[in-house]
């Protein structure tokens, strides 16, 4: 009895023909599910006839698509085309050449500096709430505000920290106190950068969501780690 193999197996391989047999021992075997081996011997024939067909118009060293392979004809031989990798590999080292350490820095400080509307200087940010700048001074020494400083050294404090009515988010101040670092761009990341440990949220998503203590206890994990 001949061996039977199910056409799932054939279909692994990635290769399918264009159109099934109309006729003969394959299409019935294929109308069951399975192959014999004179269903196998007709596929191969068509396959070998397509192959033949798709490479008989290009010139030479002309690339071609077949059957999933980028080949290429060479003095009636075919060839596997390696262009397209050495043409990736080439981007590639291109991009990592021309990747600037500096500037992709530069760029992530200035999304963290226009987040989530942006940040008040301290002179708006006294005249909005009725502050003054000793008790900016006094907030920002006790780690109870979130700041950052632009190139002139001036502080600069952003917007999402605060309720509409100017009080600070809670959970804010508890991640501040955690921290009690200098470090205003790691703290500024740390609330709005996307954390896998938090499910892929931020830790101000959570915040507003009222997950204060999920996010205390995260931060002083991190601050325990040193970690970013």
């Amino acid at each position: 009895m001949p061996t039977l193999l199910k056409t799932k197996e054939i279909r692994a391989t990635g290769d399918t023909l264009r159109t099934p047999p109309k006729s003969g021992s394959a299409r019935k075997s294929l109308k069951n599910g399975e192959l014999d081996v004179a269903g196998i011997d007709e596929i191969t024939n068509r396959i070998g006839e397509q192959l033949k067909a798709q490479l008989s118009g290009p010139a030479v060293g002309e690339g071609r698509r077949v059957f999933g392979f980028n080949v290429i004809v060479d003095r009636g031989r075919v060839r596997l085309d390696s262009r397209l990798h050495e043409k990736k590999a080439a981007i590639s080292k291109k991009e990592e050449a021309e990747f600037d350490p500096s500037e992709a820095g530069r760029k992530l400080v200035l999304r963290m500096q226009e987040a989530e509307g942006g940040a008040w200087t301290g002179q708006e940010l006294m005249e909005k709430f009725n502050l003054t700048p000793a008790a900016l001074h006094k907030r920002r020494k006790e780690y109870r505000i979130v700041s950052w400083r632009d190139a002139k050294h001036q502080f600069h404090y952003p917007q999402w920290q605060f309720t509409p009515a100017g009080a600070l988010l809670t959970g804010i101040q508890n991640v501040l106190q955690a921290f009690r670092s200098l470090d205003e761009w790691r703290i500024m990341r740390y609330f709005l950068a996307p954390r896998h440990d938090l499910d892929g949220g931020t830790a101000l998503e959570l915040l507003r969501a009222g997950e204060v203590d999920s996010v205390v206890v995260h931060a002083k994990a991190h601050a325990e780690e040193n970690s970013w």
